[in-house]
């Protein structure tokens, strides 16, 4: 085989790694979205360990996630659709956030505001203002 025959099949086999590796994160894309917020008390004092529950209202699928010890959560791979979300801790009225529409690839930042009370307590907020997106 000749030295130039060489070179361009090393060249072309160089060319496609390359294009695979950039190309691999947009293929690794699950088709979801994801969604995070911060929850916090009515003085602005973050809350740890709240449980935030979203709920597909299609399918009625449930995700969960507990908030860290800054009061943030994070729900990655969420089915696009719908939701009710809410959010909660003993000592604390449950948040209710009704219609929220997560998309494609979108990250849904949704925060809330826990009021004192008991857990049965609910405070609702329909979704119908735009949420932030990023």
């Amino acid at each position: 085989m000749k030295k130039s025959t060489m070179i361009a099949i090393t060249a072309c086999v160089l060319l496609i790694l390359a294009a695979s590796v950039a190309l691999e994160p947009l293929l690794a894309q699950s088709g979801r979205g994801a969604m995070t917020g911060v929850v916090q008390d009515a003085t602005g004092a973050l809350v740890p360990g709240a449980e935030v529950l979203i709920t597909n209202k299609a399918s009625g699928v449930e995700t969960k996630a507990t908030t860290t010890s800054t009061g943030v959560y994070r729900a990655p791979y969420i089915e696009p659709g719908v939701y009710q979300v809410s959010a909660g801790l003993k000592g604390f009225k449950t948040a209710v956030r009704d219609n929220v529409p997560v998309l494609l690839a979108q990250t849904v930042t949704l925060d809330f505001t826990l009021e004192v009370g008991e857990v049965t307590d609910t405070v609702t907020v329909s979704a119908e203002a735009p949420l932030l997106e990023s």
